[in-house]
């Protein structure tokens, strides 16, 4: 595929603001959120424009799209929710041109980048999981099974995802194959969901019981992020915490994981007097 493809990569090669390029084919991994394409190529610029130009191509029966992009973009695929798995991407990859070893360093930096934002990627993960499974046990109670399905499936979802990453993974496209193999037990706990004879209403009651524990077992990693930073200092105001940079991710479901995290003991709420008479402001520390 690189032979085919050399006049097309050449002529971004050839220009002086190329820093380089890098392809990847569906047959090294499977490509996640671009499984529809059988190769991606990559051009990186030092500046453009756009700051992403997307061209797609055919060969023969192969579907190719190129992804020209300036080093800010390159650096918002890092965050979380990114569209590509750049690290993925760095890692499977086939560099192309690499104009003064750029492409080199950066997957070194992409690799010690992506260490350092695993705990943020598991919080976040974690922040997802406790919330369906809350609103979940919510329609349950309420004997609104379909919206309790929904978000149990979604819940163990995120289950097997930080399980996934726990193992030193990402996640890719196939995470179910990858759940098998890494915590059989969360496939089993979906397959029983979806596949089981017993009544939708019977299902998620053995869901809610099987997986207490199991998604208890996960708080210690799933909060390592966010009492991390809670280590800061010892009192905190919750608007203190939503305004944090390390924690502005979490967005509104920060609130729902507080509370699970308070009926657990993990974080406890203190009460800090005010200039008003018997209103205390609700502050927070770790448990």
């Amino acid at each position: 595929m690189e032979d085919i493809l050399r006049p097309l990569f050449e002529q971004y090669a050839s220009k002086s603001t190329t820093l380089g390029i890098i392809m990847i084919e569906k047959e090294d991994r499977l490509l996640t959120a671009m499984d529809m394409f059988d190769v991606i190529v990559i051009v990186v610029e030092v500046w453009q424009d756009k700051l992403e130009v997307i061209k797609h191509y055919n060969f023969q029966e192969k579907k190719i799209a190129f992804y020209i992009i300036d080093e800010k973009r390159l650096q918002e695929w890092t965050l979380p929710g990114s569209q590509l798995k750049l690290i993925d991407i760095w890692h499977e990859g086939h560099i192309l041109f690499d104009r003064d070893r750029y492409m080199e360093c950066l997957k070194n930096d992409l690799h010690s980048l992506m260490t350092k934002k695993r705990k943020l990627t598991i919080g976040l993960e974690f922040a997802e999981l406790i919330k369906s499974f809350t609103e979940g046990k919510s329609f349950f109670k309420k004997d609104q099974f379909f919206h309790a399905f929904h978000h149990a499936v979604y819940a163990l979802y995120r289950l097997g995802k930080i399980a996934v990453i726990e193992s030193g993974l990402l996640p890719d496209s196939a995470v179910w194959r990858q759940i098998k193999q890494i915590e059989p037990e969360i496939l089993k706990l979906y397959e029983e969901l979806v596949l089981g004879n017993e009544s939708i209403d019977k299902r998620l009651e053995l869901l809610y019981l099987a997986s207490e524990f199991l998604i208890y077992s996960k708080t210690p990693l799933g909060t390592e992020h966010l009492l991390g930073v809670m280590q800061e200092k010892p009192l905190w105001r919750f608007e203190e915490i939503v305004q944090h940079p390390q924690t502005k991710h979490y967005g509104a479901n920060l609130s729902i994981l507080f509370d699970y995290l308070i009926e657990r003991s993990v974080i406890v709420p203190v009460q800090v007097e005010t200039d008003l008479k018997g209103i205390y402001e609700r502050c927070y520390q770790t448990g």
